[in-house]
């Protein structure tokens, strides 16, 4: 089934490798959140594509795809294959639990983007889902690891 969550895209941020250190990653992610839930004003990135900052877009979680849909046309803007993923966060500061964020590498400019999003409904919503998804992908990996 699909699941899908009104959103709107605050844009990304730039992360390195270091950043995604086991350990690290949680405050990596939240600093990037918090960049961009707050600074919003100063970030022009008319690099970023069709669905850079201030778009309200439909984040739907389809299978094992993360999708990035435009709530008026049902254009497909983005998809993610969840696997691809590298870490996801909520924003932890108070008044920040609408903030949901991924990292996931660019497949152009191979860049590791952290890419943050404000959303309607508690973002808990999101990372429980995908915590879901990413839980029964995993099963399903060892499940054929041990059968081949």
């Amino acid at each position: 089934g699909i699941k899908c969550f009104a959103v709107r895209s605050l844009g990304w941020v730039e992360m390195t490798e270091e950043e995604l250190a086991p350990g690290r990653s949680s405050v990596a992610v939240n600093n990037c959140i918090r960049q961009l839930s707050y600074h919003k004003n100063n970030l022009h990135d008319p690099m970023s594509g069709g669905w850079g900052e201030g778009k309200d877009l439909l984040l739907q979680l389809e299978d094992e795809t993360l999708k990035l849909v435009e709530p008026q046309s049902q254009a497909l803007l983005h998809a993610q294959p969840i696997i691809s993923i590298r870490v996801w966060g909520v924003g932890r500061d108070s008044g920040r639990e609408r903030d949901f964020a991924y990292v996931a590498r660019d497949k152009l400019t191979q860049m590791l983007k952290c890419h943050v999003f404000r959303c309607e409904a508690p973002a808990k919503n999101i990372a429980t889902s995908l915590h879901e998804i990413c839980s029964k992908i995993m099963a399903e990996l060892e499940h054929h690891h041990h059968h081949h």
